[in-house]
């Protein structure tokens, strides 16, 4: 009959499963579980805003400032950002067929230049101010014509 070795290993040196620990940490440590679940909230209200950008700060809906760039937070749950670019935005106007007023045809197209001076009324009274220039595209390219 052939010997089997066997090996035994002490309780102490084999280390509990992981459910073992996290039970043993909530049954043991509540506070310690709180004050981890109240650190990770207050981590997720941690905002960035960069150089070129600004962020309107609402609470439950209503605005309550502009953030400038920076290191920013904000109480999760309760407020939130838009953030608005600040810098030189173009929009390409594509090829359009008009009439002169002697009634040459002739193409043109284009591109339009715009900036966000002020980022609270561009969101607050303006709906979409990004295709607002859209919108006035066609009449002005018709006026510049004639």
């Amino acid at each position: 009959m052939p010997k089997i070795a066997a090996f035994f290993v002490p309780y102490s040196v084999v280390p509990p499963p992981a459910s073992f620990l996290l039970e043993t940490i909530s049954i043991m440590n509540p506070p310690l579980v709180l004050s981890i679940i109240f650190i990770l909230f207050l981590f997720s209200g941690i905002r960035i805003i960069y150089e070129y950008k600004r962020a309107l700060k609402f609470r439950f809906g209503s605005y309550v400032k502009t953030l400038k760039p920076g290191f920013r937070w904000v109480i999760p749950l309760v407020e939130t950002i838009q953030i608005v670019d600040i810098r030189v935005i173009t929009i390409n106007i594509i090829s359009q067929e008009v009439m002169t007023e002697d009634n040459v045809p002739c193409s043109i197209d284009g591109v339009v230049f715009f900036k966000i001076n002020d980022p609270e009324k561009a969101v607050l009274e303006v709906e979409e101010f990004k295709l607002s220039p859209n919108c006035h595209k066609p009449p002005f390219v018709m006026s510049v014509v004639r």
